[in-house]
């Protein structure tokens, strides 16, 4: 895999969002501590968002505030749809102007993403589904070439059933060739930690599910019903998931 990219401005002046919750197309967190050091940009309520390969658009997306916390809000899901935003990319906001950021959009591999045609992308790129089971053969603009099956990532927003246990879609046991394992690995976690978890697989009449030592993942993250977690295969593991949590939005 690519490296993280870094937007090549000041840290202060830009920050950097990993596009893992399952419903980041209808809006975005804007980190605490851009807004107290640069809230200026959204001084009128809203914001413009430029984008490389759309030299002569613009979006509106007006900023919506929750408790604490400042969003991205109604115009955001025009822009993601426009820009072709996916799960899995990285995506740098940087000070432009008073009242612009400039974004910058990375696939998971950490190349650019571009919009070569000049315009809008007639049809943007779906978000992966679970049900999406054929392979596919991305292309990236630095030239770099990975062949990988669609149903190689999932997301799960968490119910009281999903405490003790997590099903995993067939097609993503298939698909990485786990379905040839007992157990898995879980790497990561919340908070920016990065834990290490092992976790049985149960197979009954075709469903897999993680089973004991998921509920150890649940504890030691604080998981809450309403949150989100993000899995995605590690290449060459066998076995292992790299597994992002997203807190739930109040």
């Amino acid at each position: 895999m690519g490296r993280r990219p870094s937007s090549g401005t000041d840290s202060s002046s830009s920050f950097l969002k990993f596009l893992n919750d399952d419903d980041f197309d209808s809006r975005l967190k804007i980190p605490s501590r851009f807004v107290k050091k640069h809230g200026g940009v959204f001084r009128r309520g809203f914001c413009y968002l430029t984008a490389g390969g759309f030299p002569r658009r613009r979006w509106r997306v007006w900023v919506e505030r929750l408790g604490q916390d400042h969003f991205l809000g109604d115009g955001w899901e025009r822009f993601a749809k426009d820009v072709g935003l996916n799960l899995g990319y990285y995506v740098v906001f940087s000070c432009a102007d008073r009242s612009e950021l400039e974004v910058s959009v990375y696939y998971t591999s950490g190349c650019r993403k571009e919009n070569e045609s000049g315009g809008i992308p007639a049809t943007p790129p779906k978000i992966k589904r679970e049900e999406e089971e054929e392979e596919e053969e991305k292309v990236f603009p630095c030239g770099r070439v990975q062949r990988a099956p669609k149903s190689w990532i999932f997301s799960r927003r968490l119910t009281a059933d999903h405490m003790e246990s997590m099903e995993i879609p067939a097609s993503f046991m298939r698909d990485t060739a786990m379905a040839a394992y007992r157990s898995v690995v879980l790497r990561g976690g919340g908070g920016g930690g990065r834990g290490v978890w092992h976790v049985t697989i149960e197979e009954i009449g075709g469903v897999f599910q993680m089973r004991s030592g998921w509920s150890n993942f649940v504890m030691d993250n604080g998981v809450e019903i309403g949150d989100s977690v993000w899995f995605k295969f590690i290449p060459g593991s066998g076995n292992e998931i790299d597994i992002h949590l997203t807190r739930k939005k109040l």
